[in-house]
């Protein structure tokens, strides 16, 4: 099973949205992310993120829905790796 985290942050002053996972070339899960409108890669952060939005959670699974061998994790922050609720 391959986790993503998925939490909110402040990036460059912008409230936005990470999603994180261990880089996986050409998967679906990297082809999915990649398809997400506005999507950026912060290469200080190594991770994927998008403009916030409040339904941020039904978004990303939805967006993520049908992949498989994949488990979204959602925080509150960075800083509660660990405290993730699994959806």
């Amino acid at each position: 099973m391959r986790e993503v985290f998925v939490y909110p942050i402040h990036h460059r002053g912008q409230h936005r949205i990470a999603v994180r996972y261990e880089y996986a070339p050409e998967s679906e899960l990297d082809k999915s992310t990649r398809s997400l409108p506005q999507r950026e890669y912060s290469s200080t952060k190594k991770l994927w993120h998008i403009p916030y939005r409040d339904d941020y959670r039904v978004y990303i699974q939805e967006a993520f829905k049908g992949l498989e061998g994949i488990v979204l994790k959602f925080m509150q922050g960075e800083s509660a790796v660990g405290k993730e609720t699994t959806a």
